[in-house]
């Protein structure tokens, strides 16, 4: 993921939940980043999606990570593209 694409992220999510304190600080939002910059940005865009459409509180990295890779594999096996390994 580019830090582009990770910028739109955080964005949405600070958006969603406004009342929280969520990636305010540099440093957390760096340690977000590094977390998930191996995925493809379009799995982390919609796993944030669906976590805001379903959640009343903000996400952990490993929660978005989880649901990242399910949309990946769900994907996978609907042949709409190769597994990222």
């Amino acid at each position: 993921m580019s830090k582009t694409d990770f910028v739109d992220v955080i964005s949405f999510l600070r958006g969603a939940y406004a009342r929280n304190d969520l990636l305010k600080d540099v440093n957390e939002v760096n340690v977000w980043f590094e977390a998930l910059c191996d995925l493809e940005s379009e799995w982390i865009k919609k796993a944030a999606v669906q976590w805001v459409q379903v959640s009343k509180f903000p996400p952990a990295i490993s929660e978005i990570r989880d649901l990242a890779k399910k949309i990946e594999q769900r994907a996978y096996e609907n042949g709409e593209t190769k597994i990222w390994q």
